[in-house]
């Protein structure tokens, strides 16, 4: 049938056409369609009807990935081989089979990243784990059946939930969370966009901020509601267990969205005055300079509350910094905007706390756990390698929980275990030594890419920290950093590098994210950009150095060679010699083609040889929403003043001198401070008018533009 747009004239589509193509047709429209004014025909074509042909009620669904295939007269559910082998979302098990007799009891274990073992996996995994403690306790009695897929989301979750059941567990264990977050987006579709910018303009950045907590937490509450309408229709226990996150050891260090008229340049001049506090050791301020952030922005921005809890730390007010750091977990999550870290927050807690009640099964609340084990609630790196993938010391902790409620839900024991007195009796995780380091060593990678640097005198060097327990964990790793580093220096492609070959060899395999850093990638495709990978380059010499390789002078060549400055200009600017993922917009959602930062600094990598000067040229601008606007940048390199240059709204070339003293052998900081922001007022109405029209917008400042950052020696 004819859609009735086939039936409009020429003349009339011409006169349309002409409208919609003046200045302010397209907010018009979207208006229009905020009013219900506008709205799309339903056609025969798209309408459901009693016409279309019944499903099998009995028919076999999938499990995740695994298809269902008769064999012999019976159902098993099969998995494509991983195209992946290291890089694979989800575990490797070939074939999955409906249980048929009693014993053994069948554990179906669901969950997202952190459940299936992330950057151990698919090579080791907490269920992996939960099954060597299950046969410490009760030996040959339980099957766990692993259904993790990293990344999970709340939908899927319950879809696979559904799925599982077909395996006829006796228990299923539902360990996710941290992916349910309901996150503002900047090219979400229009009628989310929409709806972004009429918060935006009702309630600013911090109402944005309420919008996608209220989100999130419907949607935890219908995933919740959804696991027990499975639990009640196949009488499955299902033991729930709340995530808890890294909130101790890792950053997010968010820049502030837009506040109105001065207070985003006030919100600046605070956090500069707590840094120089902090540094200074006067900490009591420092508490007070942050709590007036956190009263600027509206509780939106998670580098206040950090800020205030490291304050707060300094103190010896454990309480007070616990609280700071749960509001920082809850405000890092709001918006993706910069790249989404998965973290369980406080509406996700309570609606899985609620909900567990609910079923029959049993809660494990993973924060009471870990407190308990460690006497603290600040559970960090001897739990956590990031943000809230576990180590193996993690995993334990978190599986003899998971051990004792599978065994107390299943009727293995007549009373419940005591989680503590079992830990001591269970044995260490029997993870080969080559896989641990292996974690240890992908953990630095994204360390270096994601976790948030505040710019504090003491900030410790994680990146270096987990490189050095990677080597402790096993030796052999050495060969793999060696040539890690070598292939990211090579003017090719990784995968085409003599080194990489060496390391899909090893022991220690990498999968393909480790040689094409997120934010390395053309937009939108898996091809892999140069990137030098600097602050992983100098944190993997450093380590070599000190365990004795000396492969210092040899690298540091290397990077000289094919990265240096010479009489033909370099440009700092390009996605090569950029330092960090969140330091600017365009790294996740846009071209790479020109450098917007959104921090208070730019970063980047300059190779050299400490012989000779190099000539700087920068081209950079200071960008306005309306009107004028000029400032002074500041530039440095390894933190020495080269000088100032005066910037405005318009593209503007600055010539500078880096003294050859100032340099050291390899890679070097060149780092372009930024002037405070201007007024709010203006770019706040521009991006409500832009999301209003279903348009991505700015909620952020643009500290500073870079057009080019030419490098050549002199």
């Amino acid at each position: 049938m004819a859609h009735p747009r086939d039936q409009v004239p020429v003349t009339l589509c011409d006169e349309l056409a002409e409208l919609l193509g003046r200045p302010d047709a397209l907010r018009t429209a979207r208006l229009l369609q905020a009013a219900e004014l506008l709205r799309e025909t339903e056609t025969p074509e798209a309408s459901s009807g009693p016409d279309e042909a019944p499903t099998e009620e009995h028919a076999a669904e999938p499990i995740g990935i695994w298809e269902p295939v008769e064999v012999e007269g019976r159902v098993e559910f099969v998995r494509p081989p991983p195209e992946e082998p290291d890089d694979d979302m989800w575990p490797h098990t070939p074939r999955l089979v409906p249980k048929t007799s009693p014993l053994p009891l069948k554990v179906a274990f669901l969950g997202e990243s952190a459940a299936a073992g992330l950057y151990y996996a698919p090579r080791f995994s907490p269920a992996d784990v939960l099954q060597q403690q299950l046969d410490a306790v009760r030996p040959g009695l339980f099957e766990v059946v692993n259904l993790t897929h990293q990344g999970l989301q709340p939908q899927p979750l319950v879809l696979l939930a559904m799925g599982a059941s077909q395996l006829r567990p006796d228990v299923i264990v539902s360990m996710a969370g941290n992916n349910w977050t309901s996150s503002i987006y900047p090219q979400r579709d229009v009628a989310a966009s929409m709806a972004e910018g009429a918060r935006l303009r009702t309630g600013g950045i911090a109402g944005l901020a309420r919008s996608s907590e209220e989100a999130t937490a419907a949607l935890s509450k219908l995933a919740m509601d959804n696991l027990a309408t499975i639990q009640r229709s196949t009488g499955i226990p299902v033991v729930t267990v709340v995530p808890e996150v890294n909130l101790i050891d890792w950053v997010s260090a968010h820049p502030v969205g837009w506040l109105p008229g001065s207070a985003t340049t006030a919100w600046w001049q605070a956090f500069h005055r707590t840094r120089t506090e902090l540094d200074a050791g006067d900490a009591a301020a420092a508490a007070r300079t942050a709590a007036e952030m956190v009263a600027l922005d509206g509780g939106s921005c998670p580098t206040s509350h950090r800020l205030r809890a490291l304050a707060e730390l300094r103190q010896d007010h454990p309480d007070a910094a616990f609280e700071a750091l749960l509001a920082d977990n809850d405000a890092s999550v709001w918006h993706d905007y910069f790249g989404f870290i998965p973290r369980t927050t406080r509406v996700i807690r309570e609606a899985q706390l609620e909900g567990a009640g609910a079923m029959q099964g049993a809660l494990v609340d993973l924060r009471e756990v870990f407190r308990t084990h460690l006497g603290t609630p600040f559970a960090g790196r001897r739990l956590f390698l990031d943000y809230c993938h576990f180590t193996l010391e993690g995993m334990k902790v978190a599986m003899a929980a998971v051990t004792a409620a599978v065994l107390r839900v299943t009727g293995a024991v007549e009373q419940d275990l005591d989680v503590t007195r079992l830990l001591r009796e269970l044995p260490e995780p029997a993870c080969p030594p080559a896989v641990d380091a292996r974690a240890k060593l992908l953990t630095a990678v994204a360390t270096a890419h994601l976790y948030g640097v505040l710019g504090l005198r003491d900030e410790e060097d994680l990146v270096t920290y987990w490189l050095e327990q990677a080597v402790n964990a096993y030796g052999g790793v050495l060969h793999t950093m060696k040539d890690l580093a070598t292939a990211r220096m090579a003017p090719l492609p990784p995968a085409l590098t003599v080194a990489r070959q060496r390391v899909d060899a090893s022991e220690v395999t990498v999968p393909a994210r480790l040689w094409a850093p997120i934010h390395a990638r053309a937009p939108g495709t898996r091809l892999e950009l140069a990137f030098v990978d600097g602050r992983v380059f100098e944190a993997l010499c450093s380590v070599l150095e000190k365990a004795g390789r000396g492969a210092r002078a040899e690298l540091d060549a290397l990077a000289v060679r094919y990265h240096g400055a010479r009489q033909r200009p370099l440009d700092l600017a390009s996605p090569a010699y950029r330092s960090r993922i969140w330091s600017e917009y365009g790294s996740q959602h846009t071209d790479l083609s020109l450098y917007r930062s959104i921090w208070h600094r730019a970063e980047f990598h300059l190779a050299a040889d400490g012989r000779g000067d190099v000539g700087l040229e920068l081209t950079a601008r200071l960008p306005a929403v309306e009107g004028a606007r000029q400032g002074t940048a500041q530039l440095s390199v390894n933190g020495a003043s080269l000088g100032e240059v005066r910037l405005s709204e318009r593209w503007s070339k600055h010539a500078l001198r880096i003294p050859a003293r100032t340099l050291r052998s390899g890679f070097n900081t060149v780092a372009v401070a930024w002037p405070l922001p201007g007024d709010g007022t203006a770019p706040l109405r521009h991006a409500v008018e832009r999301l209003e029209q279903g348009l991505p917008a700015h909620l952020v400042p643009v500290m500073g533009e870079v057009f080019s950052l030419l490098a050549r020696r002199l």
